[in-house]
């Protein structure tokens, strides 16, 4: 528009990935597919450190099958905005381009894990209620891990260890109310926290007491990650971990089922064990206005239209003025409105929140390097 402009912050783009047998898994020049779920692959740019994993689509999937992807020399090439933005034609209607940038680039080759694999969970306090010490001898949070198990033990990730790690005074005080999501640049607070995690294999999660969002017709935001998916086993970037309220940790009554709505300790986990499917590699099944879905054709979807919902509804979501709650997407019988009883629904609903997963989800999870 004419005299209409915005900043966009600099990502790192994968730009061109090729198998040995010269097939182009990746191509950013190339339209996506309108059915993710056919794509090789499916990433989305992630603002300074980028990460792609592979397989994390249904055809990736059964083509890495039975023993992994081909042996042999593969090609990846990347850039990043600012690349793009000094090159024709983008340069005509953008500035600030630059050709000058580096970036590192790690490659982890990992064998697919077939039926179960292991899970290292790594717990940081940024909070000021809680401590190392204390966490550790708590019911609740012996009930945190015991339900974490339990939800990701239905994809055959099985978690091994759950180590709590005390942050400094400095950080607690910075970061325990001082996570905001409309501010996720990496000087911010929610990008710097995650520079404070380990290189190591886990699964890097922040607990803090609250997280700061204006709202817009969303609800509450209770946990946010630094990437889909995140870098694993490469700790002190802006994008290594999630970030998870942990204020309701010791709320409610805990019985023997997971009760999300009753149980802070199972909500809690509930919430650990989405964002931590994010950084696993797994999106939302369906997004908040019923037009985008995950890469996974096995995963259930609810649709913004007349099979989910009243002619005057579909036009308002159709509009991004009526997002799908809970309730119209758990409609028996009706799969095209349906999956919010899946733990990677946009939204986190009792009791329809039932953290279910998919197979195909558990194989995405079970490719990730931070499983073993």
């Amino acid at each position: 528009f004419p005299g209409f402009s915005f900043p966009i912050p600099n990502a790192a783009v994968p730009t061109l990935l090729t198998a040995p047998d010269g097939t182009v898994l990746y191509d950013d020049n190339a339209p996506l597919p309108f059915d993710l779920s056919t794509a090789h692959a499916v990433t989305f740019p992630s603002a300074y450190t980028g990460t792609m994993t592979l397989p994390n689509t249904t055809r990736a999937l059964r083509e890495s099958r039975p023993g992994g992807y081909l042996s042999g020399e593969w090609s990846f090439q990347v850039n990043d905005y600012a690349l793009e933005c000094a090159t024709p034609p983008i340069s005509s209607f953008c500035s600030g381009g630059s050709t000058t940038d580096r970036y590192d680039v790690t490659v982890f080759t990992e064998p697919l894990v077939p039926r179960k694999g292991g899970l290292d969970v790594a717990v940081y306090l940024a909070s000021d209620s809680l401590t190392a010490s204390v966490a550790v001898e708590s019911p609740a949070m012996r009930r945190y891990a015991d339900t974490l198990s339990d939800l990701y033990g239905q994809a055959g990730v099985c978690v091994s260890r759950v180590t709590v790690y005390d942050l400094p005074a400095w950080a607690k005080a910075r970061y325990a109310t001082g996570i905001d999501v409309e501010d996720l640049g990496p000087c911010s607070n929610f990008s710097q926290l995650f520079t404070l995690s380990q290189a190591a294999d886990e699964l890097p999660l922040f607990f803090v007491d609250a997280i700061q969002f204006g709202g817009g017709g969303f609800g509450e935001i209770v946990g946010i990650d630094g990437a889909i998916p995140g870098p694993a086993s490469l700790g002190g970037t802006v994008k290594s971990g999630a970030v998870v309220n942990a204020s309701d940790l010791a709320a409610g009554r805990c019985g023997g089922d997971i009760d999300v709505g009753g149980c802070g300790a199972d909500l809690v986990a509930y919430i650990s064990a989405h964002e931590g499917g994010h950084f696993m590699g797994l999106f939302h099944t369906t997004e908040a206005f019923g037009n985008a879905f995950d890469p996974l054709r096995d995963t259930p979807r609810c649709l913004c239209s007349t099979a989910c919902l009243s002619a005057e509804q579909a036009s308002l979501c159709a509009n991004g003025q009526l997002v799908l709650t809970a309730d119209v997407c758990s409609q028996a019988g009706n799969s095209q409105c349906a999956g919010a009883d899946n733990l990677m629904f946009w939204l986190l609903e009792p009791p329809f929140s039932r953290g279910n997963l998919s197979p195909e989800q558990g194989q995405v999870m079970r490719a990730n390097p931070v499983v073993h």
